[in-house]
């Protein structure tokens, strides 16, 4: 499955969003004084993505929009200085004309957003399996989908574990696991790079693309818990709840450096959490895709290596 067309259409969307979020901003930073007198309710809003401002800012935006359209419905072709009448927040030609900017890329976003949505009802995962999952929505979807390429390479759930930096590093001394860094030497990998002219260079770098596991710690671990997941967000809080009494992890050791197992904090069982809920997620991910793609399945390390039977199998 070529996947360029999604990453295209995706970059396109967060590139006008963040064009869409600042222009908005200024408007905002423009007219404080409209915004204090606000007075902020539950009425449905035209703008999207609100939690990326507060809500009289939102509110006022919202309000824009509406003005905006009303003063266009009410003259017959296109405004300009002559035919311009005053609104009840746009007062002014110049600020009619900053609107229309704003209700642009507003468009232009939307448009996008439908043409993505286009495009992922001829992708099977989508269709079939993350349409489903509260919390991955179509722009999400589409972030992921790229990012996990051809399914056929990963012929194991922990295979995406590996690609998206979630693996666990087995220090050779101690045998204790942690999750991988970018920066500890011993949890860098031999890479090579070819240069322009021919030539190889060695050097030790990160296992993972750092964007890769943002996305998945940092977004979609986010999303599950905001959304309220009915299955995922649970995982998290389940798995943090038993960190917190954890002989090494638990709050008892707060602040303190564990030999061997470094500083304890609640950020870092919080990180622990989301860690494991992502890779619970990302094994259903693989195992729905390579069902649908009529790919081999094959048992967790659990049940292939340990003998441990099915999660779930009574």
């Amino acid at each position: 499955m070529d996947t360029r067309n999604i990453r295209t259409t995706v970059a396109s969307l967060y590139d006008i969003q963040g064009s869409r979020i600042r222009y908005g901003n200024q408007l905002c930073a423009d007219h404080r004084a409209s915004i204090a007198a606000l007075h902020v309710d539950d009425e449905p809003s035209e703008i999207p993505d609100e939690e990326e401002t507060d809500a009289k800012s939102a509110k006022f935006l919202n309000l824009l929009v509406k003005d905006y359209k009303r003063i266009s419905d009410e003259v017959a072709g296109k405004i300009n200085s002559r035919t311009f009448k005053p609104g009840e927040i746009i007062n002014s030609y110049e600020a009619y004309f900053m609107a229309e900017t704003y209700v642009a890329l507003l468009d232009r976003e939307a448009a996008i957003d439908k043409l993505l949505a286009h495009m992922l009802g001829k992708i099977p995962i989508w269709t079939e399996f993350l349409e489903s999952v509260k919390g991955i929505g179509p722009r999400l979807a589409g972030r992921l989908i790229h990012a996990v390429g051809d399914i056929s390479m990963a012929r194991h759930a922990s295979s995406l574990w590996k690609l998206f930096g979630l693996d666990v590093y087995i220090d050779p001394k101690t045998g204790i696991g942690s999750a991988r860094t970018l920066y500890k030497p011993e949890h860098q990998v031999d890479k090579t790079i070819s240069r322009k002219d021919g030539t190889v260079k060695e050097f030790r770098g990160a296992a993972f693309d750092p964007k890769r596991r943002a996305l998945a710690v940092g977004v979609i671990g986010a999303s599950f818990i905001k959304a309220k997941n009915s299955k995922y967000s649970p995982i998290f809080y389940n798995y943090r709840t038993r960190m917190e009494n954890h002989a090494i992890y638990g709050v008892h050791n707060d602040g303190k450096e564990v030999d061997g197992y470094g500083k304890i904090s609640k950020m870092r069982r919080m990180r622990q959490a989301t860690r494991y809920m992502v890779k619970i997620f990302l094994a259903d991910l693989w195992l729905e895709w390579r069902k649908i793609e009529g790919l081999p399945i094959s048992d967790p390390y659990s049940v292939a290596k340990l003998g441990m039977g099915v999660h779930g199998a009574a």
